[in-house]
């Protein structure tokens, strides 16, 4: 407003102990500002009704000569006269003197960029898989692997894994590390495990958890099929069929079966010939007969193989024979 007052600068410096604020200070300025444009003074010599105000009260004054009507001013001061008459010094009052205009506040830059040490971020993920292990003495179990995707915060010491069959109520800590790869042994095939997994800091601040459920396959999935069953001649009326033991630890045995056909031979419509038992157990002797032989592999729960591999032989009347020499062809 330095050009409405003609180039010359009006300046006032005020004293608010009661302000700490430079956005505060900013708004009383600019009411001091707009009230200074307008501050018409009055004093006028009032009878006895003007005992009635207090100073900062806010009056209307109507003077036919001064063109007032109900023009609002606020009492500055009073004067007792001994007439009892009063003398009230006034000044101008326009409600929009007051009314508070909204300040940017300017955003504070903060201390330090790392996270704040009492609110700790959990790990991104969990993910669950199983599968079966063999120990030394042959023992067979099923193990749940627990793998964790690792929390964004800087302040994690180690994790702390949990877990509870579906049906149970409460959470078992089951491991706690830095690792991110974790293992729960000796799950219950078929049943449906929750875990959870939480992070913790230094100060022992621990995040909310991260949650996943997983039912376990483990013995009750389907052996892999016998792929590479084959045969050869033992002796003169004997031979022998081999394959590749499967990789699943949970075998029980090999069945056999045997069809009087050359060649379209089925599992339904085969014979049981015989079992052979221990996993890694790869032939058999059987007598030397024509027609097609089929094995599938059996777990420990009875689950076998979805297919059977088939193996057709020729050899027949072998008893008054010896063989004399192999030929490959």
């Amino acid at each position: 407003m330095k050009t409405a007052d003609g180039g010359f600068l009006l300046e006032g410096r005020f004293d608010f102990r009661t302000i700490t604020s430079p956005y505060q200070a900013e708004e009383m300025a600019e009411i001091i500002l707009r009230r200074s444009r307008e501050s018409l003074g009055l004093s006028i010599n009032c009878g006895f009704k003007a005992y009635e105000l207090h100073i900062g009260d806010i009056c209307n004054i109507t003077l036919s000569s001064l063109g007032f009507t109900n023009k609002a001013f606020r009492v500055l001061s009073m004067t007792f006269n001994e007439d009892y008459t009063i003398n009230l010094n006034l000044v101008e009052y326009q409600a929009s003197h007051y009314t508070f205009a909204t300040k940017g506040q300017v955003s504070s830059t903060p201390t330090t960029t790392l996270p704040n040490p009492f609110s700790i971020q959990p790990p991104a993920s969990i993910s669950l898989s199983d599968e079966m292990i063999e120990y030394a003495d042959g023992i067979v179990i099923t193990r749940l692997n627990i793998n964790i995707t690792a929390s964004t915060d800087q302040f994690v010491q180690y994790y702390q894994v949990e877990a509870k069959q579906s049906t149970e109520s409460d959470f078992k800590i089951i491991s706690s590390g830095t690792q991110l790869k974790h293992e729960f042994l000796n799950v219950i095939d078929d049943a449906t495990y929750d875990v959870r997994v939480k992070a913790i800091n230094t100060f022992n601040v621990s995040s909310t958890y991260v949650s996943a459920q997983r039912k376990i396959v483990g013995a009750t999935e389907t052996p892999a099929d016998v792929d590479d069953l084959s045969v050869s001649l033992v002796g003169s009326n004997q031979m022998e069929l081999s394959w590749t033991p499967v990789e699943d630890l949970d075998i029980s045995w090999y069945e056999i079966r045997f069809q009087d056909v050359s060649s379209g031979a089925t599992w339904n419509e085969s014979t049981p010939l015989t079992k052979v038992v221990r996993r890694k157990s790869n032939t058999v002797t059987v007598n030397a007969t024509t027609g097609s032989f089929l094995i599938k592999a059996v777990d420990k729960l009875g689950n076998a193989s979805a297919n059977a591999s088939v193996v057709a032989t020729v050899i027949s009347g072998l008893n008054n024979f010896v063989q004399t020499q192999s030929f490959s062809e």
